[in-house]
């Protein structure tokens, strides 16, 4: 398990980012601090593998935290700065302080993935990869499947999330279904659909490209999947969306 710090002083954003990131079952928030001193207390306590910080903060902001701890260091451990501010002092003073990236908010889904899939191969676990080679248990595989369909959403087939937990097609399956009491393709379908909903959010994104980023490129099947899993159409939910604004 991954065990991770997250130092925000926003508490909407803080508990929203803690929730993304326990979607990746191997990620496990074990603390959280809402400004650089109560960070550099819960560092002591927990000995987190990855640190989640923002940059501006009352108090000792995230920059001065992590330059508290940089020398007190038994282990290594990934620092992640988010902010709202892209300044390039904050970016400059970041890389200097060894930062493995710089999230600026509102945080990006699919950036955040990207960067969750560069700490696992920063921390050599890559998924539990290692302990795959040791023989893990058909349920450490399953939620193996589920972090890889995070991050193949829009590719993802049975056979090739089977080929990488290194299973058969129908015993994944059958392991799948009796795991989590859903067939695998409804859990695919049902974490498109979320995606989609997550992506119908921002109206940047038109309607057919959400379909295709989330792995549907005839939109019309993606049109009657999504009516039939929320009960209205693509184009109704972000009408009702908008409204609710």
């Amino acid at each position: 398990m991954i065990k991770t710090l997250i130092v925000e002083d926003e508490r909407l954003f803080r508990e929203a980012l803690k929730r993304k990131i326990e979607r990746f079952k191997d990620f496990q928030v074990v603390a959280v601090a809402r400004n650089g001193k109560e960070a550099r207390i819960a560092f002591d306590k927990n000995r987190p593998d990855v640190i989640f910080t923002d940059v501006k903060m009352p108090g000792q902001d995230g920059l001065e935290f992590i330059e508290s701890i940089l020398y007190n260091r038994r282990k290594k451990v990934v620092v992640i700065y988010v902010s709202g501010y892209p300044n390039f002092e904050y970016v400059r003073r970041a890389m200097k302080l060894k930062a493995f990236d710089y999230l600026t908010k509102p945080i990006d889904e699919e950036e955040l993935r990207m960067t969750i899939h560069r700490i696992r191969e920063e921390l050599n676990v890559s998924g539990f990869v290692t302990d795959l080679a040791r023989g893990t248990e058909a349920e450490d595989k399953i939620d193996l499947a589920k972090n890889w369909v995070d991050l193949h959403l829009s590719d993802a087939t049975l056979s090739s999330v089977a080929n990488y937990v290194q299973m058969n097609p129908s015993s994944f399956s059958r392991k799948f279904k009796q795991q989590t009491g859903n067939t695998f393709i409804h859990y695919l379908t049902k974490t498109r659909i979320e995606r989609a909903c997550e992506l119908l959010k921002n109206p940047i994104y038109q309607i057919n490209e959400i379909s295709n980023t989330v792995g549907y490129s005839d939109y019309q099947h993606f049109y009657r999947l999504f009516k039939k899993e929320l009960g209205v159409s693509p184009e109704r939910y972000r009408e009702n969306l908008q409204k609710n604004l």
